[in-house]
């Protein structure tokens, strides 16, 4: 990927694809599990206590939202947490539409981003640390025990991670 405005074009085209992305934690694991599964994102993710994390795409979206281009809009939830939602403003979506060869090959990925933001933060954060751990070599007997050991705070269910583990199968196999 080239520079800083083809990363700006391609983050800021994302969220154009998506409407909106509701987290912080959230957009990490979207971008992570979408560059994964071929979406030319080049963002270096190490593994972090929500699962894969990225410190270069978290100072993209604090450059990204002081230029002007989104907006990182703080509401607190009914139980107290500190939600963020990003949205493209009007200067993002004249950059994103004056930049189009930046992310001409996201495109083709538009409907994995918005299956991908379907998902809530926790499920995604569950599936964005199994596919961390299947990536590492792990088996996926092995990673089912990790997952539970690596998150007892999140009390994932044998189904839950069942499930997650059936959904990233169509990706671990291409």
């Amino acid at each position: 990927m080239g520079g800083r405005l083809e990363t700006y074009a391609m983050l800021g085209k994302l969220i154009d694809i998506l409407g909106e992305v509701r987290g912080r934690k959230k957009i990490q694991k979207i971008v992570y599990l979408a560059q994964q599964f071929g979406a030319p994102f080049g963002e270096d993710f190490d593994y972090h206590i929500y699962g894969p994390f990225s410190e270069k795409l978290a100072t993209e979206l604090r450059e990204m939202t002081w230029l002007g281009l989104i907006e990182e809009e703080k509401t607190i939830t009914a139980g107290g947490y500190i939600q963020y939602r990003y949205y493209l403003t009007e200067k993002g979506k004249e950059f994103v539409a004056a930049h189009s060869k930046s992310y001409s090959e996201l495109l083709d990925f538009a409907d994995l981003l918005k299956e991908l933001n379907s998902f809530d933060a926790r499920d995604l954060e569950l599936k964005a640390t199994l596919w961390f751990l299947l990536k590492s070599g792990l088996s996926p007997d092995e990673v089912f025990k990790e997952v539970k050991e690596l998150k007892p705070d999140q009390a994932y269910q044998d189904g839950e991670i069942e499930d997650a583990l059936r959904y990233l199968e169509k990706f671990y196999r291409q």
